[in-house]
């Protein structure tokens, strides 16, 4: 009855593409990656049809997820709260058309689990300057059993040639939904860090690859499991060296002298608004991140 192409995010453009959508229609398909699938859940809560997801890739929660952010361009609007929300009645995956697109749109998606982990770094180095509360230690082991439990089951899907198979994008996925029913995400400056960097630089990147990378620049900057998170996203194949997506130098630079700003707006506490990634400092993180 109609097709419509999601070309972002922002809302008065999700309500241009609802608008071209005919009224009557009783059914709206997502199909694609996670700006598409955003998308159709607001032309299904506009038009008030049931929804079906058809994601292409797994490189996000929003193949799980049901609402349904606002934003003014490039500019988050309101929290989770504010947002309306939809429940899909299907959400169907051809493991071979996902399996066809570029390993690192899959991986991705465990990049935006594993960035979690940014919560505990930023607990532990605000424990050190005197900032924070003592962390949980039971709570602590959970979420290291978890992340680890995570890439032990990824890496035994992959086939002889170390290449993603069916297993590992049924692994992806739900990872994601296991994520998001059990809400895993401390207060960190990994996401804040992406808003910071796509707004600032008026363009976007790959969602899973940039709070990953956010996270291991606050681990990197606190000096607190590092490794460990690196070995991770490693063995989950996900990509963290800025030049492998795209991501200049200046980008880079701008978004980290950017973010402490954009945290202080937010009220975010963060290591990298505290103690920011600039100058000569910078200069060091580059030429680590692309070490890696």
């Amino acid at each position: 009855e109609g097709v419509v192409y999601a070309d972002w995010l922002d809302s008065q453009h999700q309500r241009d593409l609802a608008e071209q959508l005919p009224d009557d229609i009783e059914l709206v398909v997502g199909l694609g990656g996670g700006r598409a699938l955003d998308n159709s859940k607001y032309a299904a809560i506009s038009k008030g049809v049931p929804l079906i997801l058809v994601p292409t890739i797994v490189s996000t929660g929003a193949i799980v997820r049901g609402q349904v952010a606002k934003w003014d361009g490039r500019k988050l609007v309101g929290e989770v709260d504010d947002w309306p929300w939809v429940d899909c009645d299907y959400v169907l995956v051809d493991y071979e058309t996902v399996l066809a697109a570029p390993y690192y749109l899959n991986t991705a998606g465990i990049g935006d689990i594993l960035c979690t982990g940014a919560g505990l770094i930023e607990a532990s180095w605000k424990v050190e300057q005197g900032t924070g509360e003592p962390v949980d230690d039971a709570v602590v082991a959970n979420l290291e059993a978890y992340y680890d439990g995570l890439v032990d089951g990824f890496v035994p899907t992959l086939d002889v040639q170390g290449e993603l198979t069916a297993d590992s994008v049924k692994h992806i996925m739900t990872s994601l939904a296991q994520r998001d029913s059990q809400k895993l995400q401390a207060q960190s400056g990994d996401h804040p860090f992406w808003l910071a960097l796509e707004q600032i630089n008026d363009r976007a990147w790959i969602h899973g690859e940039l709070v990953a990378l956010g996270a291991v620049m606050i681990a990197w900057q606190a000096g607190i499991g590092l490794e460990k998170l690196i070995d991770r996203m490693r063995k989950c194949r996900v990509r963290l060296r800025p030049s492998e997506m795209s991501l200049s130098r200046e980008e880079l630079k701008k978004g980290l002298e950017f973010a402490p700003q954009f945290m202080a707006e937010r009220d975010t506490d963060s290591i990298l608004r505290h103690k920011p990634i600039v100058g000569e400092r910078f200069d060091e993180l580059w030429g680590f991140l692309e070490s890696l």
